[in-house]
């Protein structure tokens, strides 16, 4: 009775460890899957990173542009004063040149 006792507890022994064998192939399983779904993530967080480096980019030649188009309006502005000021002085010539003329008259 002592050694069907014994064989008994050996063979439940053999079930205990087959069942633990059996849970750690499954935690292996799931580690690998989690190991997977983690590099997914940091495949689409270095994608996400792209994008952003694309929009910083995109941004910065906007704002480029945004101050080339500031220069190019005041330069405008300035010449825009310039022509403004040479009309005056060719109406106030054309103005005594007229009157030099109408008194010759």
């Amino acid at each position: 009775s002592l050694i069907e006792e014994s064989v008994n507890r050996a063979k439940g022994g053999t079930d205990v460890a087959n069942g633990a064998a059996e849970a750690l192939h499954m935690i292996v399983g799931d580690v690998a899957k989690v190991a997977e779904l983690l590099n997914g993530i940091a495949t689409a967080a270095d994608e996400q990173a792209q994008g952003v480096e694309q929009i910083n980019s995109a941004v910065a030649q906007m704002d480029n542009v945004t101050q080339q188009n500031a220069s190019g309006a005041e330069e405008s502005a300035a010449a825009s004063e310039q022509l403004s000021a040479q009309s005056e002085t060719l109406k106030r010539m054309v103005e005594e040149l007229t009157a030099v003329v109408g008194s010759r008259s």
